[in-house]
């Protein structure tokens, strides 16, 4: 990545880029096309898809779907089919995962501090008293009359999409953009990529793993034919003495001084969206089980412990360079 916008690469077609603020982290767009102003066109419609997915989804965002639906008390709302999509990721993440992941968490992410947004603009997070019971998949009803689709959130439920959110919305955006015309697109959200059609490097897309912990150890590169790596640390979002990744059992961010502790993760997958799921899942596991969990699910990672150890599972030493 890092081409000038239009750029024309050795093997034919043009390559457009931007990168802006969205869904409190930074995006970034590529496009390969065949021309130059067709490159750009794309980008922007990439860039008008992607704040069209916060403006439905984000709990900072008072007219948000996800926001009006935690305010109803458990009235039905009419939701887009984009956070009807958004929804069934939720649950299907967090059946598939045994609830790691945990799409419930807003009254305890609000509890341990994380009520403002860090994007720094400081707007204030959609409320969420605790739930009357245990909220579970059945606290969520999803109907569709005449065409449109209404929710309702039963139990005192809340949703917050998390960095599902991220991932899911930049493959929507790839997706749009091969479907509209691009050789190949790349797009990044907060560190969840999404890689489709064609690289304009022969090689493929290299993607950064951005070494948060030890900057001077140097990052990881990847590189990825298709799919997607989506990387969750406690480094991410912090606040005083907190972090957002929340462990279920405890409603508490999860205890970085334990033995298997784990502070960052990175999954390859066919998607972004389960690479954010299973990358936030692993980490509420810990490093005992994480490699374990992605390897029976045909999934490859790498983990940096608590105390700065790394390891990974042997299927990702096949996209490292």
């Amino acid at each position: 990545m890092g081409r000038t916008d239009g750029a024309c690469v050795d093997h034919g077609g043009f390559v457009g880029e931007a990168q802006f603020p969205a869904m409190g982290n930074t995006a970034h767009i590529v496009v390969h096309a065949t021309d130059a102003d067709r490159a750009k066109l794309l980008v922007e419609h990439g860039r008008d898809w992607t704040r069209a997915l916060e403006a439905a989804w984000s709990r900072f965002m008072v007219t948000s779907d996800i926001a009006r639906l935690n305010s109803a008390r458990g009235r039905a709302i009419q939701i887009s089919p984009d956070t009807e999509v958004l929804i069934r990721y939720l649950l299907a993440a967090y059946q598939a995962t045994d609830g790691l992941f945990n799409p419930f968490i807003l009254p305890a992410l609000l509890s341990a501090g994380y009520s403002l947004s860090l994007a720094g603009d400081g707007l204030p997070s959609c409320s969420a008293p605790a739930a009357h019971r245990n909220p579970s998949q059945r606290s969520v009803l999803l109907e569709t009359v005449d065409g449109a689709t209404w929710c309702r959130l039963l139990d005192g439920a809340t949703l917050d999409p998390g960095g599902l959110g991220k991932g899911l919305a930049a493959d929507i955006v790839a997706e749009r953009l091969v479907l509209n015309g691009a050789r190949g697109a790349l797009v990044s959200i907060g560190g969840d990529v999404r890689c489709a059609g064609e690289s304009p490097d022969r090689d493929g897309w290299a993607i950064d793993i951005e070494a948060i912990s030890h900057p001077a150890i140097g990052g990881t590169t990847v590189v990825l034919r298709s799919g997607a790596i989506a990387t969750s640390s406690t480094f991410a979002k912090r606040w005083h003495n907190g972090h957002h990744i929340i462990d279920p059992a405890t409603g508490s961010p999860i205890d970085e001084s334990t033995r298997d502790a784990l502070r960052m993760a990175s999954v390859i997958a066919s998607t972004a969206a389960w690479a954010e799921v299973f990358a936030t899942a692993t980490i509420v596991a810990g490093a005992d089980t994480a490699g374990l969990i992605l390897e029976s699910r045909g999934l490859a990672g790498r983990f940096e412990r608590s105390d700065g150890r790394v390891v990974s599972t042997t299927s990702f030493k096949e996209f490292a360079r």
